[in-house]
């Protein structure tokens, strides 16, 4: 029996159809890696090429794109912005006057003593004794017979028998005297002799002595201590200048919050010091008394100076992996870098200078466009402003035609309303005082282009230097190398730093990654920077240097 095989032979049509099976599925495939995230495209290519950054060594580092390395929960910190701080005091006279005063005055009094009659006379008077001295008592007699007695608060001060007329004054002891007194005049008896009268008719009687009269011997100042100032507080001096004369002025006392820093004579006519404790301050008020005990003062140039501590400012650490980093030597161009040279394989739209290197006609856009295509253009699509929200430009800096009075022409002396200072040179200018403004986009980040302090990193950053609006350049003298030797990071990797803030109050802070600053001036809620220009391979330091007490949610270091 014979078997008939047949051929299992394909007919043109299906071939056709296999053919064109296969090159649908490749070119839906090479269009579904076209359309990937850059990081993922790497991934899956291996290919450590981005858009805007310049050719990466190729390697194994996809797998740490958008980790964080370094995340923490700060809360405040505070500032202080100096170290010593002077409070400085009014100036003010303090003086004591001693002068000779009336402490008792009677035009007359009448004592007797006879067989038949007594008569006494008492005398009663006040004053401060601790401000009363050389007191003196002192009158006139008429008529005296027999002996006069006279007692000062129960104790006897004279006894004698006087004759008619003045009589020369009686010192009386101080330590006699009260508060209160009691002056008794008394005559002696006749004795046997009843017929006769002891008498002693007094007149013009004066008490006198040396009053201090201290109403204008004392003064008080205050000065105020912030608690963060208390807290932070290492010493305190009190400087004063008192314009005195030293044979006419005796102790001058100074008390701080009712206790004594200070008691004796100062030095005339020039500065004395006086070494506080902390424990005779406090945190807020603080009442300073003068009090002159004789003679007087003029104190002038009076200064509470206080010294504080070093701030200890927080610092935090945190590790970039060597994979991240690739050694690159001096000659080698960054795609997408403005450096004057265009890399080998470095598309327009992704170089400024590959965009002028096509055409010295073309426009470029500073910022990425929605369609890279659009970041490079000719003068024709140059017209859609809409497609670049910093403006157009030239490789002399002049916008197009349709561009001319709009934002980001930086050449028309004009801040269009609306338009933001970093798209555009004279709203720079005229937003931020003593502004600095960066005609490229610098590599730390677009928040870079317009500034008021200018940090190295970011001199470091802008190929033609800040300018500011008189033409005048930063200082930008001290260098400083982000790196070690000549490892970088490896192309297509940013270093993110994000601070997420509290409130929207006014924010003045100072990041120092590495002994590189960047200072933040915002009341955003939000700041986000690349710090690809201050990090280096494994242990990288962050400091936290406040100018402005401020409440930091959050920072984020993120590899992008």
């Amino acid at each position: 029996m014979v078997r008939n095989n047949k051929a299992q032979a394909v007919s043109p049509g299906g071939a056709n159809g296999a053919a064109f099976l296969v090159l649908l599925i490749g070119v839906l495939f090479v269009l579904y890696i076209l359309f990937l995230p850059p990081a993922d495209r790497a991934a899956l290519l291996d290919d450590s090429s981005t858009i805007g950054t310049p050719n990466a060594v190729s390697g194994g580092y996809s797998h740490l794109l958008y980790t964080s390395v370094f995340d923490e929960n700060v809360g405040k910190v505070s500032s202080i912005d100096e170290t010593e701080i002077d409070h400085a005091l009014s100036s003010f006279t303090v003086f004591t006057t001693i002068d000779a005063s009336m402490i008792l005055q009677e035009p007359s009094i009448y004592v007797k003593n006879s067989a038949f009659e007594q008569k006494d006379k008492t005398l009663e008077f006040t004053l401060d004794k601790l401000k009363t001295d050389n007191v003196y008592l002192s009158f006139d007699t008429y008529r005296p017979s027999g002996q006069l007695n006279i007692y000062l608060n129960g104790v006897l001060i004279f006894e004698g028998t006087l004759n008619a007329g003045n009589i020369a004054p009686i010192k009386i002891n101080k330590d006699l005297l009260k508060n209160d007194n009691i002056l008794y005049f008394t005559v002696s008896s006749p004795g046997v002799a009843f017929w006769r009268v002891n008498q002693y008719e007094i007149h013009n009687l004066k008490l006198v002595g040396d009053i201090t009269d201290d109403s204008n011997s004392f003064n008080m100042q205050k000065a105020y201590l912030a608690k963060k100032e208390y807290d932070l507080l290492e010493s305190a001096t009190l400087k004063f200048f008192p314009d005195c004369t030293y044979d006419d002025v005796e102790n001058l006392m100074i008390r701080i919050n009712g206790k004594t820093v200070y008691y004796g004579t100062p030095d005339c006519g020039m500065t004395n010091f006086v070494t506080l404790t902390n424990e005779s301050l406090q945190a807020g008020e603080n009442d300073i008394y003068f009090v002159s005990e004789k003679g007087s003062y003029t104190v002038d140039h009076l200064i509470l100076k206080t010294k504080l501590d070093q701030v200890e400012n927080p610092i935090y650490y945190f590790d970039l992996p060597e994979e991240l980093f690739t050694v690159v030597t001096d000659e080698e161009a960054f795609c997408g870098r403005v450096d004057g040279v265009c890399p080998t394989n470095c598309e327009s739209y992704e170089d400024k200078d590959c965009c002028f290197d096509k055409s010295n006609r073309n426009y470029w856009c500073d910022v990425k466009t929605n369609n890279p295509n659009d970041r490079c253009v000719n003068s024709l699509l140059a017209d859609y402003l809409e497609r670049c929200p910093s403006g157009y430009e030239d490789t002399a800096g002049k916008a197009p035609d349709s561009g001319i009075g709009e934002c980001g022409d930086d050449k028309d002396g004009f801040c269009p309303s609306g338009c933001s200072r970093l798209y555009d040179k004279d709203c720079c200018y005229q937003e931020l005082d003593g502004a600095f403004w960066c005609s490229d986009v610098p590599y730390v980040g677009m928040d870079s282009v317009c500034t008021q302090s200018v940090t190295q990193s970011e001199c470091d950053a802008c190929p033609d230097g800040y300018y500011n609006e008189d033409r005048q350049k930063p200082n930008c003298h001290i260098e400083i190398d982000p790196t070690e030797g000549d490892i970088k990071l490896k192309a297509g990797v940013d270093i993110i730093m994000e601070a997420f803030f509290v409130d929207e109050a006014f924010k003045k802070i100072d990041f120092n990654i590495n002994g590189g600053t960047i200072p933040v001036d915002t009341y955003s809620l939000r700041v986000r920077k690349n710090i690809n220009q201050l990090v280096r391979e494994g242990t990288n330091s962050l400091i936290i240097e406040p100018r402005k007490d401020t409440n930091i949610a959050r920072i984020k270091i993120t590899i992008e």
